[in-house]
């Protein structure tokens, strides 16, 4: 409620909390004057919708979470550099567009790429959906994280960093996370209607 007050963005938070809020008051009005609180059930039921909200919240957070460690997983920590003919191993993020990388049967492709030598079924599964191994054969792009299933190929990197396909689909799994959907949009819409309304029927109803 707090930051939906700040951000001058009434929505469902206030619409809530000022339902507790007025719940609260009430039995406490109540008991001040010697009557059983009536309003328990009500509030309860408000906290327990509340509480119900925030979990399924975090239960999709949290599955999101899950899917972009498992994204970031399939990127591998060092990769096999061609450098001046002969074959040493460097870290994935010192990699440049322009380098020549091997990659051996059962290892992660470091990095997207053209294939300029060799062939081999690649699995992609994890990235595009496609359950089949795909064949690659020089002149092929190949997507950074996919698996190499056989055969040796040596790519050349034309993508690094932010720009790799992988981290694209990373940024777009980010961004659903955090944003909000249609339907959360317009019931805080709603909701902020509904608090104008309740405000303004209680000033009302304390004027007179």
């Amino acid at each position: 409620m707090y930051r939906e007050l700040v951000s001058k963005r009434l929505g469902m938070m206030t619409l809530v909390s000022l339902g507790i809020t007025a719940s609260l008051l009430y039995g406490f009005i109540e008991v001040f004057l010697g009557r059983e609180p009536s309003m328990g059930g009500e509030l309860a039921f408000l906290v327990l919708v509340m509480l119900i909200g925030h979990w399924a919240e975090m239960k999709y957070a949290a599955s999101a979470s899950k899917a972009l460690k498992e994204l970031a997983s399939l990127i591998p920590s060092k990769a096999t550099l061609i450098r001046d003919g002969e074959v040493v191993e460097v870290p994935v993020n010192e990699l440049k567009e322009g380098n020549l990388v091997l990659i051996r049967p059962g290892e992660r492709v470091p990095s997207d790429g053209i294939i300029v030598s060799g062939r081999a079924n690649v699995d992609e599964s994890l990235l595009t959906g496609e359950s089949k191994p795909v064949f690659k054969k020089e002149g092929d792009r190949v997507i950074g994280g996919s698996l190499n299933l056989d055969g040796a190929i040596k790519v050349a990197i034309d993508k690094t960093g932010e720009e790799t396909f992988l981290a694209q689909v990373m940024r777009l799994v980010k961004q659903a996370q955090e944003s909000k959907t249609a339907i959360q949009t317009l019931a805080d819409r709603g909701a902020a209607f509904l608090t104008i309304v309740a405000i303004t029927v209680a000033i009302v109803a304390l004027t007179y």
